[in-house]
């Protein structure tokens, strides 16, 4: 802990107004509590948020930087707007828009006032400690019920829920994967961060969620194309060896994955029938952003238990914001992912900037492939730390983009 607080407190020492100070420090706790508390996550950001509006008002100027995405989230927003005017629940699904809304100036906040190299490099510093730490502790809860884990009788939590642990385990493994394999990382960064990993990936396999095991896979498939096809040849090597050595409940459990008739699947699967029966009959607009807990009821099978959401983020978004929302939905992701793959590739000769970028970019793809048996757009934990990539990549690709602007006039 002490190296990455020496860094917070060298970043605060090029730093005069003192609110500004305080800004960077619930920013930077901000970043370091998001891989465990949504409570303290939530304080840290909105003081810091507090602190922004002071500065604003305080020197009359603009510390709000506009990004690429402004107009695509604008669009979301209407579409929840319209979504919720059409509503069969007009109150639950101001209170759900709200809580899509408001974490949105996550990415503007860490895009305005990350815009330094040492400042991204400290923001990264904390959070694979964060990763670190958190990792520890549920590795130490591992070995302490290591039965209970090896027949599948536990399921790792370190959050409020064991699938909302596997989101976050499974953006922060591809986080630090990627400045693991870019071969310029410094050498103390990478040895920092492949015990992270280590960690990370052991907890990740334990809290059991299999959308969030594929989404790793896809991410770092898509790390392999830009760093080393070796990477993906080690990783399918691990995997086997993993399923070679797994008691027999753990096989059954990564055997169900592909396995159309397991109980799991075929419940998911009446859940995303159940959903196509409820967007045909509200096709436009969708039911709002609420829970389907009473129009599942209706549209459910007869001995069904009614369910609030329905395991999928595309479904649940056609549901409650018809087809308009979805297709702002799409867009807006496709625009991000855009963003990030062409940064990604014009920085791939800079370790930090390219490892945040590749990264995020990583991460989206997982949380989308987690996202097809998981509603974890409406996990508000986990889409705050994308949205924190998302800003960290952007805030990245500027300093990137400014550093070849200096160089170029030298």
């Amino acid at each position: 802990m002490i190296y990455p607080l020496n860094k917070i407190k060298h970043e605060l020492e090029d730093v005069d107004d003192w609110f500004q100070k305080l800004l960077i420090i619930f920013l930077f706790i901000f970043l370091f509590c998001s891989t465990f508390s949504i409570a303290l996550t939530q304080i840290a950001y909105f003081t810091a948020i507090f602190f922004w509006l002071v500065i604003i008002l305080k020197h009359q100027k603009q510390y709000l930087n506009s990004t690429p995405l402004d107009i695509y989230f604008l669009l979301f927003i209407l579409a929840e707007i319209i979504s919720t005017l059409f509503s069969k629940d007009i109150a639950q699904s101001l209170y759900y828009m709200h809580k899509r809304v408001i974490i949105i100036p996550i990415i503007y906040l860490i895009y305005s006032w990350i815009r330094t190299r040492k400042r991204l490099e400290t923001s990264i510093i904390v959070l694979f400690s964060s990763i670190l730490l958190i990792s520890l502790y549920g590795c130490y809860d591992i070995i302490l019920n290591l039965n209970d884990y090896l027949h599948f009788e536990r399921r790792l939590n370190l959050t409020s829920f064991y699938m909302t642990a596997g989101g976050l385990l499974m953006i922060s493994s591809l986080m630090l994967l990627s400045f693991i394999t870019h071969q310029g990382t410094p050498r103390a960064i990478k040895v920092f961060s492949s015990v992270a990993f280590i960690f990370s990936i052991i907890c990740l396999i334990f809290t059991f969620t299999r959308g969030s095991w594929l989404g790793f896979i896809a991410g770092s498939i898509l790390i392999s194309f830009q760093r080393s096809k070796i990477i993906f040849a080690m990783l399918i090597f691990v995997l086997i060896f993993i399923i070679l050595i797994s008691p027999v409940e753990i096989k059954d459990r990564i055997y169900s994955i592909i396995d159309p008739y397991h109980p799991n699947n075929v419940e998911r699967l009446q859940m995303w029938l159940t959903g196509m029966k409820i967007f045909y009959d509200n096709p436009i607009v969708g039911i709002g952003d609420i829970g389907t807990e009473e129009v599942y009821k209706i549209y459910g099978p007869p001995d069904s238990n009614p369910v609030g959401h329905l395991h999928n983020n595309f479904i649940n978004i056609l549901v409650k914001l018809g087809i308009i929302g979805l297709i702002i939905f799409l867009i807006l992701f496709l625009r991000i992912f855009v963003i990030e793959i062409k940064s990604a590739f014009h920085s791939r000769n800079d370790w930090l900037t390219n490892s945040v970028i590749l990264g995020a970019a990583a991460s989206l793809v997982a949380f989308h492939i987690n996202g097809l048996f998981e509603w974890n757009f409406g996990d508000t934990e986990v889409i705050m730390f994308l949205w924190i990539t998302v800003g960290l990549a952007l805030s990245a690709n500027f300093i990137y983009i400014s550093s070849k602007s200096s160089n170029s006039k030298i």
